[in-house]
């Protein structure tokens, strides 16, 4: 490759960008201590005596990496459905810097039965299939996420009719 080519990449408004959010990342960082304490004045003791179950750190702290990348450490506030929300921390932790939202999910997993009221997260249980419209949710939101799902149909976004109608206006 040519160094003006380098030098070209180098300086893209893509480059740039990057560097910009990085730096802001360093000069305001989200503190995930503050995250973490709260979950610790949960009680997930009940669950705990069961499943031996503990939140993830390594699972949380990828969540609050999905909020900065989202740039929902610092947005006002939104409306967020969770498309295959799991346990409910990607919306708790979403509700800490001022947003609100809402889970689908099917109901299999018993744990996250378990820790969804713990972390007053509501969820409507549903399952997500290709050509199969999601359920009326009875309003709008302004971010629909799908953080750690696994759909098993490829372009996933294209093949769920109605989806675009669960958007707020200017959203």
């Amino acid at each position: 490759m040519k160094s003006s080519r380098k030098l070209q990449k180098l300086f893209s408004s893509i480059a740039l960008v990057s560097a910009w959010e990085h730096g802001r990342r360093l000069l305001h960082p989200v503190d995930s201590r503050r995250i973490f304490a709260s979950l610790d004045t949960l009680d997930f003791s009940g669950v705990r005596a069961r499943d031996g179950y503990r939140p993830n750190p390594r699972r949380i702290r990828k969540f609050i990496e999905i909020v900065q990348d989202l740039w929902l450490d610092r947005s006002p506030p939104l409306q967020i459905l969770d498309l295959g929300c799991g346990s409910g921390h990607f919306i708790y932790i979403c509700r800490l810097f001022g947003h609100d939202g809402m889970g689908l999910d099917t109901d299999v997993e018993p744990l996250y039965r378990e820790t969804l009221p713990i972390l007053n997260v509501p969820r409507v249980v549903s399952r997500i299939e290709a050509q199969v419209p999601l359920p009326d949710l009875d309003r709008k939101f302004d971010l629909v996420a799908a953080t750690r799902v696994c759909f098993h149909f490829k372009g996933w976004p294209q093949h769920l009719p109605g989806l675009s109608t669960m958007f707020a206006p200017d959203s």
